[in-house]
């Protein structure tokens, strides 16, 4: 009975001392989040000209926090606007870091990214993000209908019924699914566009990442947006 005292009172001071531990280390994450919820996204006074005519780059260096090694390194171009322009690198060339100084999530660059002469810096954040649209490589993949999915690119096409905001089907959806072929495979689904895609819920359909990939494009498009911004949106796309 002693040795079985000794052994409950060992296991009981481990288990103390591990969920100290533990706290401690869930407490930097809380600390984190806390930070996280405290920002509050507003950022620049000047409002966007949607009418913009050119964004320039002018000597444009970033480098990662805890790291010394640039990513861009003094990179100068100058869009201009209505044209269309690609990004062709390796992998680790740059490429996703420039479209996102170019969207305005990073603020700690050197030199100039400038729309119509106006720093994007000072440039109101919400007021230009309300005219881009962009697909990521990493896009969110919602267990939602086929309508939802692509509806959720423009918040102005749903209604608020009841306290809810809902979404039906209208001609923006379709023109944004014809614009990146997904409607050809919306179409063979078995309730078309209110088709819940992802096994998430019952009744769900599977589809691949590919048709995915066609459902973030149009999603992306169905906003009239100024500037679309695509990273690899096609990489699971057939090459057809």
């Amino acid at each position: 009975m002693f040795m079985q005292s000794v052994d409950i009172l060992k296991n009981a001071i481990n288990n103390t001392l591990s969920m100290g531990s533990q706290g401690y280390e869930d407490s930097l994450y809380m600390e984190n989040l806390f930070n996280l919820l405290e920002l509050t996204g507003d950022r620049g006074e000047a409002p966007f000209n949607r009418h913009f005519h050119t964004i320039e780059c002018r000597n444009v260096w970033f480098t990662y926090p805890f790291s010394d090694k640039p990513v861009i390194k003094d990179f100068s171009f100058c869009f201009s606007a209505d044209k269309t322009y690609g990004f062709v690198g390796l992998n680790g060339s740059g490429k996703t870091t420039l479209i996102k100084l170019l969207l305005g999530f990073y603020t700690s660059y050197q030199g100039s990214i400038l729309i119509d002469g106006i720093e994007l810096r000072d440039i109101d954040i919400k007021q230009y993000h309300t005219h881009i649209s962009a697909v990521f490589q990493d896009f969110v993949r919602y267990p939602f209908t086929v309508t939802e999915n692509i509806g959720l690119g423009d918040e102005a096409l749903f209604l608020t019924q009841d306290g809810v905001k809902t979404i039906t089907e209208n001609e923006a959806v379709y023109q944004a699914a014809h614009f990146s072929k997904a409607d050809e495979f919306i179409r063979k689904l078995p309730n078309q566009y209110a088709s819940i895609l992802g096994k998430e819920w019952q009744n769900g359909t599977q589809i691949s990442i590919g048709q995915w990939q066609k459902i973030a494009v149009a999603r992306a498009a169905v906003k009239k947006s100024r500037i679309f911004i695509f990273d690899e949106p096609t990489a699971s796309i057939d090459p057809i």
